[in-house]
């Protein structure tokens, strides 16, 4: 697994993603003003100070995401057709998070 700093356009540029070793993007981040932020955010996931919840959208699909220990929400995944893919993705992403690797091309 891997977190990708990335940017886009706009008065947020700066977010990141979560990719599984198959390239399977498991969630992306909130928009961030700067690169430092969105760092930041990821190495609050890495190390392990955040919360995993997975819910369901009103079309019915699953997603998780992951919350800051002060309730702010960091990321949020792709939708699923079920529950239990979105808790293997969150899984995953815990499991792993720790030991990914941060890539910033930016930097």
């Amino acid at each position: 697994m891997k977190f990708q700093i990335r940017r886009a356009g706009g008065a947020q540029p700066y977010y990141w993603r979560a990719v599984a070793s198959n390239s399977q993007v498991l969630c992306h981040s909130e928009t961030y003003v700067n690169r430092a932020d969105a760092k930041a955010s990821v190495e609050l996931v890495r190390a392990g100070k955040v919360t995993y919840e997975v819910l369901q959208d009103t079309n019915r699909q699953w997603f998780f995401r992951i919350k800051a220990t002060n309730g702010r929400i960091l990321a949020h995944s792709e939708s699923y057709l079920n529950r239990a893919d979105a808790q293997s993705a969150a899984d995953y992403t815990k499991r792993w998070g720790s030991t990914a690797t941060v890539e910033d091309p930016a930097a």
